[in-house]
């Protein structure tokens, strides 16, 4: 479940950045989605398999 919610925030932040014109707040909002995709790959493959 918190997986999820990482990568769609990852997705939605990247989607919002497509709407701004100024380069800092696109930037800030690209980083913020890539940190987030990492998180939810790294807690993703971290989890063991049955």
């Amino acid at each position: 479940m918190r997986n999820t919610l990482f990568l769609a925030s990852a997705l939605f932040f990247i989607g919002m950045s497509r709407t701004f014109t100024a380069y800092k707040v696109r930037l800030a909002l690209e980083i913020l989605a890539a940190i987030l995709l990492v998180i939810g790959l790294v807690n993703t493959f971290s989890v063991p398999t049955a």
